[in-house]
């Protein structure tokens, strides 16, 4: 008996292989585009734009879960996430320090938004 393969079953392993290389696309979807911050004390609150960190360079794996988690919510349950937290360069202090991002030190308006 030859064997050889149907053009149904090409067509079923071509779909099969498409779907497995989209994965990590989906599975790394951003979150939130933007996420708001309120927590500020007396500073408006700060908005986080998943988007713009895309647009730069980074990916999901640069932030969390090194930093971050994944949930929303969970960037600061203890209540730590202060300036001088991020000055210290923990939280987005990490990048935010003036070398590799604007410092958390200047430019307050880029993430505390009226």
């Amino acid at each position: 008996m030859r064997k050889y393969i149907s053009p149904i079953s090409l067509c079923f392993l071509f779909l099969l292989s498409s779907i497995w290389l989209a994965l990590p696309q989906l599975s790394s979807a951003r979150g939130p585009e933007i996420l708001r911050y309120e927590d500020t004390g007396d500073e408006p609150a700060v908005l986080f734009s998943h988007d713009s960190h895309m647009a730069s360079g980074l990916n999901c794996g640069d932030c969390h879960y090194s930093i971050f988690q994944k949930r929303k919510g969970d960037a600061d349950t203890d209540r730590e996430m202060t300036m001088k937290a991020l000055d210290e360069g923990k939280y987005c202090g990490k990048c935010h320090n003036g070398d590799h991002g604007f410092s958390t030190k200047e430019n307050c308006g880029r993430c505390h938004i009226k």
